[in-house]
């Protein structure tokens, strides 16, 4: 199955767990994200054979995904509240989205301690939209499969 808006909105429901109380299905940042999203995957990712056609393609997972991610930054609660957050803000505090993050760390220590991580080349050419991504399940789920299908994609 190809993306559609109807399967975003499944994916919404079903996988994301985000309720109709939360988020109505007329509202206009669905389509939005799910716009956003399918115009930014390459589609080059319909090509990947799908030997099940019962369940979404490669390319459509990786668009789900996607809008999901731009669903979480994107979407505005009908009432939003701070203290205690809204569901949208919620969420996005609970996955740090509205705080920068410049890249990756790859070293820490203290007086005692010292940790170093070897960082994967494929950090060096993330944007910082790629950068964003990291911060939402839906967003890393993404990279994963854009990054599955080589250096096409701007994440070698």
């Amino acid at each position: 199955m190809n993306p559609t808006l109807a399967g975003f909105i499944w994916f919404i429901q079903n996988v994301m767990g985000i309720t109709t109380a939360n988020l109505p299905t007329s509202a206009p940042v669905i389509a939005f994200a799910y716009n956003l999203a399918y115009n930014t995957v390459n589609a080059a990712l319909a090509n990947v054979p799908n030997n099940d056609t019962t369940q979404p393609t490669i390319y459509a997972t990786a668009v789900y995904n996607l809008a999901g991610d731009y669903l979480i930054n994107f979407a505005q609660d009908a009432t939003p509240t701070i203290d205690p957050p809204s569901f949208f803000n919620g969420l996005r505090a609970s996955f740090g989205c509205n705080s920068f993050t410049a890249g990756v760390i790859n070293s820490t220590s203290d007086e005692g301690t010292s940790e170093s991580m070897t960082v994967s080349k494929a950090f060096d050419e993330l944007t910082i939209g790629n950068l964003q991504n990291l911060h939402t399940p839906y967003g890393r789920a993404y990279l994963a499969i854009a990054q599955s299908y080589g250096a096409l994609w701007g994440l070698s």
